[in-house]
């Protein structure tokens, strides 16, 4: 996996590049991509009647941008696709996208803004936080709603609009622990997670787990993530006598974790979950992730059989970085429109279409969808050897 510096002029590129142009730099059609700001065939003038509009919520500018432009990129994508192809039933797919900038007033705006535009459906942010910012928006609107989140309150709620792109943090927190006890060989292990609902919520599956198999957590330390250093959080985990360190951060805590580790000679293996598998982090954490073991939610261009798709992107959003984030949310676009060409765009059923949704073969893995909406139910384990990350096994997780 290549990396690269994302600069803020090249985020703002992205920006403009994603959200295409037309009615500003935060919406647009789904046509041809020419390159940052060249003039792009929107899609909006269909013979088949209006566009069928999806909404996309995501953050574009801020601190979670390098990861939040990939969910975009990967709608859209599909969307082109599509409309290359004729678009849903004669009509073309326009995609309006606003950026949350990582915030979560912010992403209920943004929300907000996009349903003056009468979208049939909505792609919600890659973080927890921000997609529970937007529910009771999303309960009073009927929609239905996908997301790359993973926390697992975000398909617990009881109208069931969410559908889940991503292995939910339950079971991927099952997959690291026993992955950390029964392949890595842990019997001391600590854990180092963000003092938030997504760390929280994998902090508890992981232990409970770890506990099950006879191999409770030494140590258990938190940060907030906004800080930057965690030295002292590796230092007490180290000085613990943990024989593993599990890591369940973000991309951009990942390369902090990452590198201090390596500073400060931790001197044990780590287990980190899927922030430490995307650009971002490699750019971050360097050369300091050699070794590092890995829970991914899919092997987006680890493997033959997904080049040709990192490749369409590099082709269409070329400063866009390419993980699983693109790849769950172009499959889920694809479910989607799918299900609009089977059931038309009346919400409810679209959303039965997709509780229909079984064995779908999408580029991340194969999607069905449970009783909650959750579709995606897989964790692919990888060990990083120098900067390249070596896919070791997939694990399909039953109900």
């Amino acid at each position: 996996m290549h990396a690269r510096r994302m600069t803020a002029a090249l985020l703002l590129a992205a920006l403009s590049f994603v959200a295409g142009c037309g009615g500003g730099p935060q919406s647009g059609g789904a046509g041809t991509q020419k390159g940052p700001g060249a003039a792009q065939t929107t899609g909006q003038a269909a013979s088949g009647g209006e566009p069928i509009v999806i909404g996309v919520v995501t953050s574009l500018t801020g601190p979670l941008a390098a990861t939040g432009v990939q969910v975009a990129a990967g709608v859209r994508l599909a969307a082109k696709e599509w409309n290359e192809k004729g678009g849903v039933k004669g009509r073309q797919v326009e995609v309006v996208v606003e950026d949350d900038a990582g915030n979560p007033s912010t992403a209920v705006n943004a929300f907000n803004k996009i349903l003056g535009r009468k979208p049939v459906a909505m792609f919600a942010p890659t973080f927890t936080p921000l997609v529970m910012a937007m529910y009771e928006g999303i309960k009073q609107a009927g929609l239905p709603v996908f997301t790359s989140a993973t926390g697992v309150p975000i398909t617990k709620q009881p109208e069931k609009l969410f559908f889940r792109l991503r292995t939910n943090d339950e079971k991927a927190g099952r997959i690291i622990a026993q992955y950390a006890v029964q392949e890595l060989k842990a019997k001391r292990p600590g854990i180092l997670y963000p003092n938030n609902d997504y760390g929280k919520g994998g902090y508890q599956v992981i232990k409970t787990t770890l506990e099950e198999l006879g191999a409770p957590p030494v140590a258990a330390e938190t940060f907030t993530q906004t800080d930057k250093d965690v030295s002292a959080q590796l230092l007490k985990i180290k000085r613990a006598g943990a024989d593993l360190l599990i890591a369940w951060t973000v991309p951009a805590d990942s390369g902090l974790v990452a590198k201090q580790a390596r500073q400060l000679d931790l001197g044990i293996p780590i287990l980190g979950g899927p922030g430490f598998g995307t650009e971002e982090y490699l750019e971050l954490a360097g050369e300091a992730t050699d070794g590092i073991h890995v829970l991914l939610d899919a092997a987006v261009g680890l493997d033959e059989k997904t080049r040709p798709f990192v490749e369409a992107v590099k082709k269409n959003f070329p400063d866009v970085p390419v993980s699983f984030v693109v790849s769950t949310n172009y499959d889920g676009a694809n479910m989607l429109l799918q299900a609009i060409e089977k059931a038309g765009t009346d919400p409810a059923a679209i959303r039965r279409a997709l509780h229909e949704v079984k064995g779908y073969a999408g580029v991340s893995g194969p999607y069905s969808f449970d009783a909650d909406g959750n579709g995606l139910h897989q964790g692919v384990l990888a060990r990083w050897e120098g900067r390249k990350l070596v896919p070791l096994k997939t694990v399909n997780v039953p109900d």
